[in-house]
């Protein structure tokens, strides 16, 4: 049976946007962690969170909203070492032939866009949304490619110039969004048309 598992991003400092982005409103009932979790909720087998120390105390306080069966918090002790250390501490509790990585500050997926990316992955491949021939995200790769970041050193290591070795897949998309990033207070405005709504952040 062909699993696939993602890992969600939010261990980063969220220093341009001056508060936690996973806590970040996306709706009237969701922020962007939630959003995340409830796109993948019956998507992925397996949903794994890297968070960091403080941002895990406030979900733990809040578990109706952020803990479904299927999702595995691990703390990044080390959120100085950036982005690719939060992808290997993920990467440590996969078992899936396929792995979606989601970043928190590119919340705009949907299930229809994730099911149509998981139609199109072959062996030795990776598949990325795209819009007007522009790379979006979330990106999914395939069980060679997770045990190459692994096995990297987080020293230098750029993940783009990895990929070149394997496969790319476009998935096109009709939506714009699939290429934001949402880093900054300014970004969240134009995206949304709103000034920005925090969960009660403790």
């Amino acid at each position: 049976m062909v699993k696939n598992n993602v890992l969600i991003l939010c261990a980063g400092k969220s220093e341009r946007m001056g508060l936690p982005k996973a806590l970040l409103s996306f709706s009237e009932t969701d922020t962007f962690l939630s959003h995340l979790i409830k796109s993948y909720d019956g998507i992925s087998d397996k949903i794994i969170i890297v968070t960091s120390n403080s941002l895990f105390e406030f979900i733990q306080m809040n578990k109706r909203k952020y803990f479904y069966s299927e999702v595995i918090y691990i703390v990044n002790e080390y959120p100085e070492k950036g982005k690719i250390y939060s992808i290997q501490k993920g990467l440590e509790h996969i078992d899936a032939n396929y792995t979606f990585i989601q970043n928190i500050d590119n919340p705009f997926v949907t299930k229809e866009l994730l099911r149509s990316m998981l139609s199109l992955m072959t062996e030795k491949s990776y598949v990325v949304p795209s819009y007007r021939s522009k790379n979006g995200h979330p990106l999914l790769i395939d069980k060679y490619i997770s045990n190459e970041i692994r096995k990297k050193s987080t020293e230098n290591f750029n993940i783009q110039f990895l990929l070149k070795k394997f496969k790319k897949i476009d998935c096109p998309s009709t939506e714009p969004k699939v290429l934001l990033n949402i880093n900054t207070p300014k970004e969240y405005y134009l995206a949304f048309n709103k000034e920005m709504y925090v969960d009660e952040w403790i």
